[in-house]
């Protein structure tokens, strides 16, 4: 490089004609694309995405929002994630599902008992966690088989009881050994108490009604707070307002009283058959959709909060 000199500096320079090509930098420029929304009408692509969407969703080709897309293909992803550690899975691995189902079903049904006091109160939330627990120790295929159940039945929530009674039993084909073991579970304080009051001499109705409306309180109630909780927090509504909300929401003492009894009511009558949890858990589809469609209903925590 040629070093800088006052002198020439100085020295006037000859007028030269403008040139564009002098003027233009002879690097080339990078080209910025502009951002873009991605394409996601062809987030199912690949005959096996598409086979996977099928078994999950029913109709992959079905237009999806931005929003609606996004989460689909993460449930997608999770779904595809199971299937193929399935099939790396030996077959005598899903032997466990049943026993552990069993639990499950167990679990929840203390749970819905302890929900009676209060939803989400401690007891309640280690229930949960050993749920999850027992969740994730199952076989991969259990997974996939729970993961479609809970899309048949999230699909039929905004439907009436008609529809919820026949989603459930479409679900019912999709796994009926784990279904039925985690009903039995669920079931199991209602079966208890009727043995033992069978053996006691006692009226075999009862205790097994009772339990029933306790548990079928507490299912009602669960069911109030989730949806309630999970909106809001969908909303943006900060976590500890979400659950003081939610909690009035389920509140004895609230303007849901009505729904809370109804729920209590079906559990004694469905109580005396032992298969509670069946019921209730496809009545409850209902309670979770018009919750979650007006988290605020409680017009008394709008007045004073």
């Amino acid at each position: 490089m040629k070093p800088f000199s006052f002198e020439e500096a100085l020295q006037p320079q000859e007028d030269k004609p403008f040139s564009f090509e002098e003027a233009l930098p002879t690097e080339e420029m990078p080209v910025v694309e502009a951002r873009r929304e991605p394409d996601l009408s062809g987030v199912f692509g690949t005959p096996k995405e598409k086979q996977l969407a099928q078994e999950l969703f029913g109709t992959p080709e079905e237009a999806f929002s931005f929003d609606a897309a996004r989460q689909d293909q993460a449930e997608l992803a999770q779904y595809a994630k199971l299937e193929q550690k399935a099939e790396e899975q030996s077959f005598l691995r899903s032997v466990a599902d049943v026993p552990l189902k069993l639990g499950q079903g167990f679990t929840s049904g203390v749970r819905f008992i302890s929900d009676f006091f209060g939803a989400d109160n401690e007891l309640s939330q280690s229930m949960r966690r050993v749920e999850n627990t027992l969740g994730d120790l199952m076989s991969a295929q259990s997974q996939m088989d729970s993961q479609k159940v809970a899309r048949i039945m999230k699909d039929a929530e905004d439907k009436g009881i008609l529809d919820q009674v026949i989603a459930g039993l479409h679900a019912f084909t999709v796994a009926p050994v784990d279904i039925t073991a985690n009903a039995l579970g669920t079931s199991a304080p209602t079966l208890a108490a009727a043995l033992l009051t069978t053996a006691s001499g006692g009226s075999s109705l009862l205790l097994p009604t009772t339990i029933g409306v306790v548990q079928g309180t507490g299912i009602t109630k669960s069911a109030i707070y989730d949806a309630v909780y999970n909106e809001l927090k969908n909303q943006g509504v900060d976590d500890k307002k979400a659950k003081l909300v939610a909690e009035e929401a389920q509140s004895y003492t609230g303007e849901n009283l009505d729904t809370i009894v109804a729920g209590g009511a079906l559990g004694g009558l469905a109580g005396r058959t032992g298969v509670e949890s069946g019921i209730l858990k496809t009545a409850m589809n209902n309670v979770r959709s018009k919750f979650a469609k007006n988290p605020l209903k409680n017009r008394r925590w709008g007045r004073n909060h």
